[in-house]
C-alpha cells in the first residue's frame, strides 16, 4: 500500500520510509534560486547559476533513482509475488503536491515490474477504484468510514477486529492480486486455480533445483503457512526452487535466496 506518512506497507505488517531528498535538498534548492532570480538575464553569471540550480536537480533526480532502483531489487529478492495497487497521480499532486512528486510513485512502480520481470517475480496490480481501505480484511464488511484520510486505525462493525489502516489495505490488496492472478492456495504453494495435481510444483526445501533440463530463472515458489478463512492469509518467507544463471542479475537474486514469499504492497 503506497502512502503519504509510509511510503510502502506491506501486507506482513513491514514497512518502507522514502528519504524524500528533495526535502533534504529543499534550502539548498530555494538557495540557488534565489541567487538565480538575482542575476541579469542572459549574462554569463546567470548561465552560470542557472547550471548550478540543474546540476542541483539532476543530483536529487539521481539520489531518488538509485534509491528506487535499490529498494525495487530487495522486494524482488524477498517476494515471488506482489500485488500493487493503481493510484491517480496527477489528482494526488493536485491535493498533496510537492511530496506526491518527492515520493515517484509511478517511476517506482515502473522499475519495480522491469526489474521483477528481470527475476521471475510476478507483478500485479489491482484496480484503481478497488476499495482497499474501505473492506474488512477480516470478514469482508465495506467501512465508509475510512474515506476519511485521518482515521488510521478502526474497528470493524461487523466482526470486531481491530484494523491499522495501511496494513489492512495492503492485506486487501494481495488478496485482490491474487484473485486476478487467478492464483489460490494449495498444499502450501501458489497455483492456478484448476490446474492438475499433476502439474504442481510442490515448495521443498532451501536447495535449488539440480535438474539439467531447467534453464533461464526457473520457477520461484514460495512455502509458506496459511491462515484463512477465504479471505486472510498471513505468510512467513522460504527458499526458493528452480536454477539461475550466475550473471550479474543472478548473483543478485541469490543473496536474498531464503526469503522468498509474496506480498500486497
Amino acid at each position: 500500500d503506497f502512502g503519504l506518512k509510509t511510503y510502502l506497507t506491506g501486507s506482513d505488517e513491514t514497512t518502507i520510509e522514502s528519504p524524500e531528498f528533495f526535502k533534504q535538498n529543499l534550502k539548498a534548492v530555494k538557495r540557488l534560486h534565489r541567487i538565480l532570480s538575482r542575476k541579469q538575464k542572459g549574462s554569463a553569471n546567470y548561465r552560470r547559476a542557472q547550471r548550478d540550480l540543474a546540476r542541483l536537480y539532476r543530483r536529487i533526480a539521481n539520489q531518488r533513482l538509485a534509491w528506487q532502483w535499490k529498494t525495487a531489487w530487495k522486494l524482488v529478492g524477498d517476494f515471488a509475488f506482489i500485488g500493487l495497487e493503481t493510484l491517480n497521480i496527477k489528482a494526488m499532486q493536485c491535493l498533496w503536491g510537492r511530496k506526491v512528486s518527492d515520493y515517484g510513485f509511478s517511476e517506482f512502480s515502473s522499475i519495480l515490474s522491469y526489474v521483477a520481470s528481470k527475476v521471475g517475480t510476478q507483478v500485479v496490480h489491482i484496480g484503481q477504484w478497488f476499495a482497499s481501505s474501505q473492506l474488512c480484511s477480516a470478514c469482508g464488511f465495506k467501512f465508509e468510514g475510512t474515506k476519511d484520510l485521518n482515521v488510521r486505525q478502526w474497528t470493524c462493525p461487523h466482526c470486531g477486529a481491530v484494523h491499522d489502516r495501511d496494513v489492512n489495505a495492503a492485506r486487501n490488496i494481495l488478496a485482490e492480486a491474487l484473485r486476478i492472478a487467478d492464483r489460490v492456495v494449495t498444499g502450501g504453494t501458489i497455483v492456478r486455480q484448476g490446474e492438475p495435481e499433476s502439474d504442481r510444483r510442490k515448495s521443498a526445501s532451501g536447495v535449488r533445483s539440480k535438474n539439467p533440463q531447467s534453464s533461464g530463472w526457473g520457477v520461484r515458489q514460495s512455502c509458506f503457512s496459511a491462515v484463512t478463512n477465504l479471505r486472510r492469509l498471513e505468510f512467513f518467507r522460504a527458499p526458493m526452487l528452480g536454477t539461475l544463471p550466475r550473471n550479474r542479475l543472478g548473483h543478485r537474486l541469490c543473496q536474498g535466496a531464503g526469503k522468498l514469499g509474496i506480498i500486497g504492497l
